[in-house]
């Protein structure tokens, strides 16, 4: 299946001193913030120790992160201004509440390809239908050339 169809493409981007949080619910994301740009990552496709980050936080949290490098797809249908992109963290350094430790979490390549298979799942899902969709006009316009080829011939 062509992938000009549906053009996807990964981009780095690094943040430093963002606001975050976690935001606890059925799913749980920290969030990041930078103006008015905000980034949403999906606790449960992040890195181990930023899972068990988000499970043992509470509510709301606030995180100090000195700075996060992450990556996220960007598609040729982009969604509004204002909307979050899904991210994937691949570096972090969190910065401890006295500012005495910090701790640098780093992704691995395996994480990161999961997440970017689970994000491709979508984009295909559209592509599939976008097949579905020009087989189904063909099959609709052969039906209709050969009704009008029996009446012509009638």
């Amino acid at each position: 299946m062509p992938k000009v169809w549906l053009p996807v493409k990964t981009k780095i981007l690094s943040l430093q001193h963002p606001e975050s949080k976690i935001v606890k619910g059925k799913i749980s994301n920290i969030v990041l913030q930078q103006n008015a740009k905000k980034y949403i990552a999906n606790c449960a496709w992040q890195m181990p120790e930023i899972e068990q980050l988000c499970e043992s936080s509470t509510h709301q949290q606030q995180l100090k992160i000195q700075s996060v490098q992450f990556i996220y797809l960007t598609t040729a249908w982009q969604p509004s201004k204002g909307a979050k992109e899904q991210v994937f963290i691949q570096s972090i350094i969190l910065e401890s509440e006295h500012h005495t430790q910090q701790s640098h979490l780093l992704a691995s390549h395996v994480n990161q390809q999961l997440w970017i298979k689970a994000q491709y799942k979508f984009v295909h899902i559209i592509r599939l239908l976008l097949i579905l969709n020009i087989l189904h006009m063909a099959v609709a316009f052969i039906v209709k050339i050969k009704s009008l080829d029996r009446k012509v011939l009638d």
